[in-house]
């Protein structure tokens, strides 16, 4: 009998602590450059004890992962492949160009994300190009076979804020709100089909 009581207290101690280990949540909205909201967009997670998680948004670009244990680190991956010329025009030439002319440069950095499609860390004639070629089918995607690009609502590299996916939670502490937009390359004008 005295076995019996210590293994029932001991199930009901295992069980507090199962219930008691906190869990969090990793969620946000996607939306397109010009600010449409992106329903049916996969979203993977990827964490240090999970296996994947899919999640699709919903019709007003919504994700959400729950149940997601404290402390471990966790890794968003947002993909989009194809489709090279969606919103891709000669106007966008007309526009990275006069930003390079500093006629009307930029003042978004979601646009120059936009803009330099050869991801050399600037806007310049070879991005020109590059844009130019793939508008007159001379190609068929971009230099790094890029399309689409997911960055955080709040991406600004000047000032040292926000990233681009795949993004890394470190240390789950508590939820957390990531709200991600879809940037498509060579589409500066925001034309690009929202889906």
């Amino acid at each position: 009998m005295k076995n019996l009581n210590f293994l029932f207290t001991l199930l009901i101690v295992l069980v507090n602590l199962n219930i008691l280990a906190a869990q969090h949540s990793i969620s946000g909205q996607i939306t397109c450059l010009g600010g449409a909201l992106l329903s049916g967009q996969e979203v993977v997670l990827s964490g240090s004890n999970i296996s994947d998680m899919t999640t699709t948004t919903d019709a007003d670009g919504n994700y959400s992962f729950t149940d997601l244990p404290e402390g471990d680190d966790y890794t968003i991956k947002i993909e989009k492949e194809g489709d090279d010329l969606n919103g891709v025009s000669t106007f966008d030439l007309v526009v990275i160009s006069k930003h390079i002319l500093n006629i009307q440069p930029f003042t978004s950095p979601l646009h120059l994300l936009a803009a330099d499609v050869n991801f050399s860390g600037f806007v310049t004639t070879l991005d020109l190009l590059n844009i130019r070629q793939l508008i007159l089918s001379a190609t068929q995607t971009f230099p790094n076979g890029e399309s689409f690009l997911f960055a955080t609502s709040d991406y600004d590299p000047l000032n040292g804020t926000g990233s681009i996916a795949p993004l890394n939670v470190l240390n789950l502490e508590e939820d957390q709100v990531i709200d991600f937009v879809q940037v498509k390359l060579g589409d500066v004008n925001g034309s690009t089909t929202c889906e």
